[in-house]
Order: structure tokens, then C-alpha cells, then sequence
């Protein structure tokens, strides 16, 4: 993970979701206007949904919140992650609310329910949690294998649980570890070491193609990124650079036959970067 700041696209974001807002969602009612039907499965996607998600690109580098995974415009891994869950009590978005936040404030975000029914004069925002910016950030769907349904992290995997959300943090960088094996950790001094420990196991981020990937990078940090990049179609390159630095036949194996499995590797790019600043010296 890393730290995301959403708050200087907040202007952009908010006029997406009060076009919606506009556009689907005003109905009259005893000769007021008031907004109805807020839906972000049915009027919200994909539309207005397709939108924020290119302005969330752009505010995360168009990474996925968790995992760090380069996600490129229009990918079909990318999901628009609820950071409060769309099917929330007001109970639990308030808990949410008290958590501190900026970007989650009572400012910036009503409950969608409370919203329902409230007069197109209403001053705004705050905007109902289920079609905010302020709730959203891209992640990844969590698949590592071409038409196959199987989602094993992030978005689809976290679902519903409650989560701190740690990637607000202007400090999460110090405080998340990946080890040399690609587990991912928090640090043993780390600040919301608790609810760092969560959100890893939440968004289940050491399953096991996660960790295998992390390991590779661990192994080719000190290869030039270039290099790495150039050997997606050669698979004796690949073969070289994993067997003179991982020394591993079932990494070897997996990540040498198939282009696709180099390419999902180059996706988590971020990786190299990191260990290499981490481990350079090991």
C-alpha cells in the first residue's frame, strides 16, 4: 500500500456524482423536487461509474489500493471500491464518520438512506455514500488468471468488512512491510499496527499469487527494470533471470511458460522499486 490523497481532485469527483445526482435521480413529490432512487449497480455504472474511475486512476496512478497492481485505463480489473460498504447501516457509516478522516467526514458524506428524499435545494455536499467520491478508490477485482471467475484479493475479497482505511495515512509506506518471502506485514513499530494487520487479512493480501509475485521481485531488485520488461516474450531470458536469482523450479515454471504470467508480473512493477530501496544492501 500507499498513501492516497484524494482531496485536490474532491471538486472534479463531486461534479460527477452531482450530474448523477441531476441526471437519474430528481423526481417530483407534492410539487417538490426531491432526489429518489440512488443506485449505483442499476443508473450509477456504468456510466458515471466509468468516469470517477478515470479520475481516481489519475489521483492513484492508476494502482490499485491494496495490492499496488498498475491498473491501465479501461483494464477490466478495475473496480470502484466502496470504502464505506454500499449496504452499511447508519450505525456502522457513522462508525466509519467517527474514525477521524477527511476524506469520510460528515462534511463530505451522508448516509445514502438519510439523503433519500432531501430537496434538490439541499446544500451539497455532503453527497450519499454509495455514489461519492469521497467513497471511492479504484482497486483491483482480485483475478490473476484470463477468464477465469476466481477473485482472490482486494475489492471482491474484502466485500463487506469492516476496514480501517490505513492508504489515508500519510505514514502507511513506514508502517506496512513486505518481507523477502512477499509476505506483507506490519511493521513491528508500527502506528495502527492493529488495523494494519486487518486490512491485509481483509483484502487478503498474502494470498498466495500475491506473495509468489512479491517474491520474484524480491529476487530480480537489482535487474534493471528494462530488462525484466524486455524478457515478456523470451522466455529464456525469463528463464535465466529467475533461475540466477530465485533459484525456484515453481516459480520457474509458473512465471516462464505462459507470456501472460510475465505480463501480470510487470503489472506489479512497484515492487521492484520498493525492495530495491528496502533491500538493496541484502
Amino acid at each position: 500500500m500507499e498513501y492516497i490523497e484524494t482531496l485536490h481532485r474532491q471538486v472534479d469527483g463531486n461534479n460527477i456524482t452531482e450530474r448523477y445526482l441531476a441526471d437519474k435521480c430528481v423526481v417530483s413529490e407534492n410539487g417538490r423536487q426531491v432526489y429518489r432512487n440512488i443506485d449505483y449497480s442499476n443508473t450509477f455504472r456504468p456510466d458515471y461509474s466509468n468516469e470517477m474511475a478515470i479520475l481516481l486512476g489519475d489521483v492513484q496512478n492508476d494502482m490499485c489500493c491494496y495490492c499496488m497492481r498498475q491498473l491501465p485505463k479501461g483494464s477490466p480489473q478495475i473496480t470502484l471500491e466502496h470504502i464505506i460498504p454500499q449496504s452499511s447501516s447508519i450505525d456502522q457509516f457513522n462508525r466509519y464518520i467517527s474514525l477521524g478522516y477527511n476524506e469520510l467526514s460528515e462534511i463530505n458524506l451522508i448516509h445514502t438512506d438519510v439523503f433519500s428524499g432531501k430537496s434538490i435545494s439541499t446544500p451539497r455536499p455532503p453527497l450519499p455514500h454509495t455514489v461519492a467520491y469521497h467513497n471511492f478508490l479504484i482497486s483491483c477485482d482480485g483475478s490473476f488468471i484470463p477468464d477465469n471467475n476466481s477473485h482472490l484479493c482486494c475489492n471482491n475479497a474484502r466485500q463487506e468488512k469492516f476496514l480501517v482505511p490505513v492508504f489515508f495515512d500519510a505514514d502507511i509506506e513506514q508502517n506496512i512491510e513486505y518481507t523477502p518471502s512477499g509476505e506483507a506485514k506490519a511493521a513491528d513499530k508500527a502506528r495502527q499496527k492493529s488495523n494494519i494487520t486487518v486490512a491485509i487479512s481483509a483484502a487478503k493480501l498474502n494470498c498466495k499469487p500475491l506473495r509468489e509475485i512479491r517474491r520474484i521481485w524480491y529476487c530480480l531488485r537489482h535487474i534493471d527494470l528494462d530488462t525484466i520488461i524486455s524478457a515478456v516474450n523470451d522466455r529464456r531470458t525469463k528463464i535465466i533471470l529467475i533461475m540466477k536469482h530465485c533459484k525456484d523450479s515453481n516459480l520457474l515454471n509458473k512465471y516462464t511458460i505462459y507470456p501472460y504470467k510475465w505480463e501480470l508480473l510487470l503489472s506489479y512493477s512497484w515492487f521492484h522499486s520498493y525492495y530495491k530501496k528496502h533491500y538493496d544492501n541484502k
